[in-house]
């Protein structure tokens, strides 16, 4: 696990790519959206909002690593993609070199987005987090876990061990289906 290294360039949206999921987001997770950009009410959500937030993601990412995922409509794993996470739990999805966007989303854990979620503090947001992708790893829904960036500044040692475990966990559970 490195060390974070200062980025020069970031990942970019397609054109399309980004007008589609915007519009998604908007339609699905717009009160979600709002409470991650902590936005005024009389400010409107937009495109630009969206887009520099999942910059954003990748440029301040506690984790970094790469995956096949599985795709349930399409019924295989997907290629390897690289997932980055903010401390709040918001994702940007790239291409495996990290010079495409393909996606940005808040993780509910596969429920609805309440207010307030974003107040739970780190160490109890990490850790929900990494037990998600031990389990994911543990029914193949994630594989090939690889090139992990870590970054849990600021977290005291043991807490630092504990993330690191399951971390480790994870990826050892990935690789079972290879």
């Amino acid at each position: 696990m490195s060390k974070r290294e200062t980025r020069t360039s970031y990942p970019k949206w397609s054109s399309t790519n980004l007008v589609d999921h915007f519009k998604k987001r908007r339609a699905k997770d717009e009160h979600c959206w709002r409470d991650v950009l902590a936005l005024d009410p009389s400010k409107a959500f937009t495109q630009e909002d969206y887009e520099a937030k999942s910059i954003q993601v990748v440029a301040e990412a506690w984790l970094t690593f790469s995956s096949k995922t599985w795709d349930p409509a399409g019924r295989t794993h997907l290629d390897s993609r690289k997932t980055n996470l903010d401390r709040k739990l918001v994702k940007t999805v790239t291409s495996s070199g990290g010079r495409s966007i393909i996606t940005c989303y808040h993780e509910h854990f596969d429920r609805r987005h309440t207010s307030g979620s974003l107040k739970r503090p780190f160490p109890e947001l990490s850790l929900k987090y990494l037990q998600k992708l031990e389990f994911d790893a543990q029914g193949d829904g994630v594989r090939d876990i690889s090139d992990e960036e870590v970054d849990l500044g600021g977290l005291d040692k043991k807490l630092q061990t504990i993330l690191l475990a399951r971390l480790q966990t994870a990826k050892r559970e990935s690789e079972r289906y290879q």
